[in-house]
């Protein structure tokens, strides 16, 4: 009733129904937020192109956030077309919706698709130079994450490497993206077995995270179950496992992407620590949430059945194993890694414009 009482106030200005449901999403009020952005939409002449664009891309952001992925793809694609429309092809809010559609094809999956948009943005906002640093860095963090899930590690950690640094820059070394970056540069390092590093990094995302002046739970449960997979590989156990426990509390039992990341690296540290059913059962939760979210031929939820059977072979469980890994192979046999040889091109541009920085 507030709400409605409020939006009664404000009817006709879309600017400030935008700006009200800006504060609601990052009070974690997301009906409420989606119900104003709606309302902002409906009442944006359709001739305002770059505003129907903004508030469709926030919309699509809470759809992101909670992995409704089919409808922020939409909307994604709509700020897109806005945008080509009223700026044309080589300005950076085209190469920021170019990122964001690109993102969301990561997410479900579709790196083949992904892979030509991101390449595109990186090119524009390499071409754009200083004002874009931090745009560049995020597209190349969103890049790396293809290579991750592939296991293409060292690829991906050069790539977080190039990002890091801008995205300090441009946000600030005590931003909350700074933050994200740094915890996702620290996963790939402890795959590469450089765990010094690696928990040197995610120490100082953690400490980010908890002096932020807004609360960041989900950002926080990611950092400390990440900061638990270096623990497990250094046979800390008790450490991983609590800090695991840890986030799946801050996390919350919805069934997100991030709690199933969070279940899946709390079954490593059970498994490493003989606790096999335990193991299996984290692990069957994570498997259940992404097969829901993702659907069962994902490459992520292909990487986990070959984990899961992994896990049943060590159980002496060796034909359902057997039967696991097929269903893997054959996901992952469909999903092969998309061809990135375009990517010398922007990196090519972006080595340009940091000589030209200096």
């Amino acid at each position: 009733m507030l709400l409605m009482a409020w939006c009664l106030t404000i009817l006709g200005n879309p600017v400030a129904m935008n700006n009200r449901a800006a504060q609601l999403y990052f009070d974690g009020r997301l009906a409420d937020a989606e119900y104003l952005y709606h309302v902002a939409l409906a009442g944006t002449p359709s001739t305002d192109l770059l505003r129907t664009a903004a508030i469709s891309s926030n919309l699509a952001a809470l759809y992101k956030a909670e992995a409704r992925y089919a409808e922020a793809e939409k909307l994604y694609r709509r700020a897109l077309d806005l945008r080509q429309s009223a700026l044309g092809g080589a300005h950076a809010d085209v190469a920021a919706s170019m990122n964001n559609v690109a993102e969301i094809l990561r997410l479900e999956g579709r790196y083949g698709e992904a892979a030509p948009l991101f390449e595109h943005a990186l090119g524009i906002f390499a071409r754009l130079g200083a004002p874009s640093r931090g745009d560049l860095g995020l597209v190349l963090n969103n890049l790396a994450e293809i290579y991750r899930v592939y296991r293409l590690y060292g690829e991906a950690e050069r790539l977080l490497g190039e990002a890091l640094p801008l995205i300090e820059r441009s946000y600030g070394r005590e931003h909350v993206r700074t933050a994200m970056t740094l915890n996702n540069l620290a996963q790939v390092l402890e795959r590469r077995g450089k765990l010094a590093e690696s928990e040197r990094l995610q120490l100082r995302a953690l400490e980010i995270i908890r002096r932020s002046s807004r609360r960041h739970d989900a950002e926080l449960a990611v950092s400390l179950s990440n900061l638990g997979c270096v623990y497990t590989r250094r046979k800390r156990l008790a450490e991983a496992i609590q800090l695991h426990n840890q986030a799946l509390e801050l996390i919350g039992v919805a069934e997100t992407p991030a709690r199933a990341a969070i279940l899946h690296n709390l079954s490593g540290a059970l498994e490493a620590g003989g606790r096999l059913p335990d193991a299996l059962a984290a692990l069957e939760q994570s498997r259940s949430i992404r097969e829901r979210l993702l659907g069962s031929g994902h490459p992520v939820v292909a990487y986990l059945l070959k984990d899961y059977a992994r896990l049943l072979r060590r159980m002496k469980r060796t034909p359902e194993a057997m039967e696991l890994e097929a269903k893997a192979w054959a996901a992952l046999e469909q999903n092969r890694p998309p061809e990135f040889d375009r990517l010398v091109v922007p990196v090519a541009a972006l080595k340009s414009w940091r000589e030209g920085e200096r």
